[in-house]
């Protein structure tokens, strides 16, 4: 049994029976306890056909049509109801055409409020078992906005009551000043107590339609809100329940193909790098079992070429020769590969420091002199030496290195290779040759490891074509990018460009030397300083900015120099953090134990901060 039915059209019988009595007081022919039984009987057969069209027209409805065939069912009964009480009123009892409209307005009144509340419990329970099934229920060619729905039960709840208000006073007041009465106080009495039902019901129904209304509404946040919890956490298996034609089907409907979406690229996203990381593990491992052997036989051959007691004729040692360069350009890609697999698998990690890319870039081109002076090309580094660089030495030496050869390669004799920093480019480096240029349909390949484009040098040089992917690669892994421009017969310029960090130093000093003026020196240097008054403020601070360098006063034992180099030392965190040691003590002792706990220096505090910010500068 529907429960909210039964206590609408218990609650409408009660009402309309007051309301009834209020309004026809005046037919003398009315008794007010045969009104009520009338109507309680009335309500109680409306309520049992109420039930059988529902099973008739609402059960067997297709799930998004349940809301308004309720409605209709519900609207439709007051109609019935009205009417029949009207007419039944009017041959009985005589009512005049005013008396029976006031009753018709008020059973119809009444018959809206009950339909919308319906409309909406039935809402609610297709919100239950879409979420329940994780069917969508709700139509999706058709669409019926908030504020059309808002906007029709709004208008016709005011005309209701209007309606009805007007036909309260209308007559009565108009029979007031025919008068006369014989109780014309108790006549106006009468009045207002029935204002004040007409009032109180009225009141009643709009707030229980308002709650109904916050009722569904809040029910399809929070489903709409657990759902989407659910899925900022990873569970792609959950559905947000369709039921209704509205904005907020419309936003679950969505809502469920952005999961459905989210899904399959997940999917797809997992079945991918699944892939990359079973085919980073295959190259490494064939890679590296392939390594010693191609080196064994690599050494072997070398050994054959140079066997004096046995040597070879002409003819084998040419062929000899073409078989070591052909083992050690193999042997190169496999060091290539291992690199590249190495870094894309994370085995490898960028360990940044603040460098001088100058340096890195005049040590690329020492190891290769040989090379270059062997085909008659000239290095020219043109870096400025103050240029500072926070990257991996180590890896960037590679970027250069294979810059480089690249150009070496693809250069005949007479012609350069600069290293240069554009001065339009922030923390920009480039790599310039006067070569042979590359052709403009290779350059979008360069830097795919699935593309073969390399091709013999000048000389007839081969190569791996994997170096210039190594190069993209560990770009990427400091957050950077390479470019390439060429022209064909002119040469090739490689620009590296890296993001702008500012250095940045964590002073935790007790005095020597002058921190204030230390710290103004940094900042004419572009150097960030951060203060710690206490060793306690040094930790967080540590952790808060990740300081390139930390200066710690290690002299004065109250204040916990040493404590706090051993605390950083013992946090994962802060345990890398490159550290300059000041101290005014001359015992080896001291040092000794600065020194266990690898700092980068040791500094004389007495030397001034003009002293300190030279060996700052040179360790960031």
């Amino acid at each position: 049994m529907d429960i909210r039915a039964v206590v609408h059209y218990a609650f409408a019988a009660a009402m309309i029976s007051l309301y009834g009595g209020r309004v026809c007081y005046l037919v003398d022919t009315l008794n007010i306890l045969t009104w009520t039984k009338f109507l309680a009987l009335v309500f109680i057969g409306a309520f049992i056909a109420r039930s059988l069209l529902w099973q008739r027209f609402v059960g067997k409805a297709p799930p998004d049509a349940k809301p308004m065939h309720g409605f209709l069912v519900d609207f439709s009964m007051s109609l019935a109801i009205s009417a029949f009480i009207t007419i039944y009123n009017s041959s009985m009892y005589g009512f005049g055409a005013h008396s029976g409209m006031k009753v018709m307005v008020g059973v119809v009144a009444f018959g809206f409020f009950i339909a919308v509340d319906s409309a909406l419990d039935e809402e609610r329970k297709l919100l239950r078992e879409s979420a329940a099934t994780g069917k969508e229920l709700g139509a999706a060619n058709k669409f019926i906005s908030l504020p059309v729905r808002f906007a029709i039960v709004g208008t016709t709840t005011i005309v209701l009551v209007v309606t009805i208000v007007y036909l309260f006073f209308a007559r009565d007041l108009l029979l007031v000043g025919e008068g006369p009465f014989d109780d014309y106080n108790a006549m106006t009495g009468r009045m207002s107590s029935g204002l004040m039902l007409l009032c109180a019901v009225v009141l009643a129904e709009v707030v229980n339609m308002v709650i109904s209304y916050s009722r569904t509404m809040r029910m399809h946040f929070r489903h709409h809100t657990a759902v989407l919890l659910a899925v900022a956490e990873g569970d792609f298996d959950q559905r947000v329940p369709v039921a209704t034609k509205d904005e907020f089907g419309l936003m679950a409907r969505y809502t469920n193909l952005m999961i459905d979406t989210l899904r399959s690229r997940t999917s797809e996203k997992q079945t991918a790098e699944d892939a990359t990381k079973l085919k980073d593990q295959f190259v490494s491992l064939v890679a590296h079992d392939l390594r010693s052997p191609f080196n064994a036989i690599l050494g072997f051959l070398k050994l054959a070429a140079r066997d004096e007691q046995t040597p070879l004729s002409p003819k084998h040692k040419e062929l000899v020769g073409r078989a070591i360069t052909n083992s050690e350009m193999l042997v190169k890609t496999i060091d290539h590969l291992l690199d590249i697999s190495r870094l894309q698998t994370g085995k490898m990690q960028v360990e940044p420091r603040f460098v001088s890319p100058r340096d890195l870039a005049q040590t690329g081109m020492d190891q290769l002199a040989g090379l270059a002076e062997k085909k008659g090309i000239a290095f020219i580094n043109s870096i400025p030496a103050s240029t500072r660089l926070f990257a991996d030495p180590v890896l960037i030496g590679e970027i250069f290195i294979n810059l480089f050869s690249n150009s070496v390669k693809f250069c005949k004799t007479g012609d350069t290779i600069t290293a240069y920093a554009p001065p339009d480019a922030p923390l920009a480096f480039a790599v310039r040759d006067t070569g042979i240029g590359i052709p403009n349909e290779v350059l979008p390949d360069l830097f795919k490891p699935e593309v073969k484009t390399t091709s013999s040098g000048t000389a007839g040089e081969q190569g791996t074509g994997l170096g210039l992917p190594f190069c993209a690669d560990i770009m990427r892994a400091h957050n950077g990018e390479i470019s390439v421009s060429s022209e064909p017969g002119w040469g090739t310029v490689f620009m590296l460009r890296f993001p702008v960090v500012e250095p940045v130093v964590l002073l935790c000093l007790n005095g020597h030397p002058p921190r204030q003026a230390l710290v103004e020196s940094l900042r004419a240097s572009g150097i960030r300083a951060v203060e710690a008054a206490s060793p306690d403020e040094a930790r967080w601070l540590a952790v808060e900015h990740t300081p390139h360098l930390a200066v710690i006063d290690t002299d004065n034992a109250a204040f916990g120099g040493l404590e706090l180099l051993r605390s950083l030392r013992s946090d994962g965190r802060t345990a890398p953090l490159r550290v300059l040691a000041v101290t005014v003590s001359d015992s080896l002792q001291t040092k000794m134990a600065v020194l266990s706990l690898k700092v980068v220096g040791i500094v004389d505090g007495r030397g001034g901060a003009d002293e300190m910010l030279k060996k700052i500068i040179r360790l960031i």
